[in-house]
C-alpha cells in the first residue's frame, strides 16, 4: 500500500503533463479545435481522479483537510459526469449552457456535503439524512440527464451501451447503498471493499466512454 501512495504523484505528474501538452497542441492548432471538447473531457476526468486519489491514498493531519479533500473529490465527480457530454455539443452556447448546470449541480453538492461526515459512525453512513437524500437525488438526475445526452449524440450505439451498463453497475456499487452489501469472497479487510470495486468499475465505464468520444471526434474530421 505504501508503494501504492508514493507512486500515485508520478502517475498523476505524468497524466497532467500529457494532458497539457495536448491541450497546447490543440489550441496551436496542431490539432483540430474540435478536439478541445476532448481535451475537456480528459481534464475533467483526470482533476477526479486526482482528487479521489488524495482523499483515499494520503494521510490527512487533520480533519478540516480531510473534509477540504472530501468535498473536492465529490465536487470533482459532478464535472466527471458532465465531462463525455462535452464532446457532443458543436454549439457553444449550448456547450456553455450546459457547463453552467454542471456548475450549479456541482454548486449545490457542495453546500450539501455536511462538515460532520468525516466524524461520521459506519451506522450513521448507512442512514441518508435529509442532505445526503438531497445530494444523492440531484447527482443521480444529472447523472441520467448526461447518460441520455450522450447516448442520444452517439446514436446508442454499442460502446454507449457498454459505458451505460457498466455505470449504472457503478451506481449501485458506490458508497450510499454498497455500505448495506454484506463482504464478498474476493474482498479482504484493509485491502479492498465494494468502495474499490465501485472505482474499479466507474473506471472501465469511463474507458468505454472515452473511446465513445474519440470514434465522434474521429467521424467528425
Amino acid at each position: 500500500m505504501n508503494h501504492l501512495v508514493s507512486s500515485v504523484p508520478s502517475v498523476v505528474g505524468r497524466l497532467l503533463f500529457l494532458f497539457i501538452g495536448y491541450s497546447c497542441a490543440a489550441l496551436g492548432g496542431l490539432l483540430p479545435k474540435l478536439w478541445l471538447r476532448f481535451s475537456a473531457l480528459l481534464g475533467a476526468k483526470l482533476l477526479s481522479y486526482f482528487c479521489s486519489a488524495v482523499l483515499h491514498l494520503y494521510p490527512h493531519p487533520s480533519v478540516e483537510i480531510f473534509n477540504v479533500w472530501l468535498r473536492m473529490d465529490l465536487v470533482g465527480i459532478c464535472f466527471a459526469v458532465w465531462a463525455p457530454t462535452s464532446v457532443f455539443l458543436d454549439d457553444a452556447r449550448l456547450w456553455l449552457l450546459h457547463f453552467a448546470c454542471a456548475c450549479a449541480v456541482a454548486g449545490s453538492t457542495h453546500r450539501l456535503i455536511d462538515s460532520k461526515l468525516a466524524n461520521a459512525s459506519e451506522s450513521d453512513l448507512k442512514r441518508l439524512d435529509r442532505k445526503r437524500t438531497l445530494r444523492t437525488v440531484i447527482n443521480t438526475l444529472y447523472f441520467l440527464w448526461c447518460l441520455v445526452l450522450c447516448g442520444i449524440g452517439y446514436d446508442f450505439q454499442h460502446l454507449w451501451i457498454i459505458g451505460a451498463v457498466i455505470y449504472s453497475i457503478g451506481f449501485f456499487l458506490a458508497p450510499p447503498f454498497s455500505r448495506r452489501y454484506p463482504d464478498m469472497p474476493w474482498h479482504f479487510k484493509g485491502l479492498n471493499g465494494w468502495h474499490e470495486d465501485f472505482h474499479l468499475t466507474v473506471a472501465l465505464a469511463d474507458l468505454a466512454f472515452i473511446m465513445m468520444a474519440y470514434d465522434v471526434l474521429q467521424a467528425a474530421e
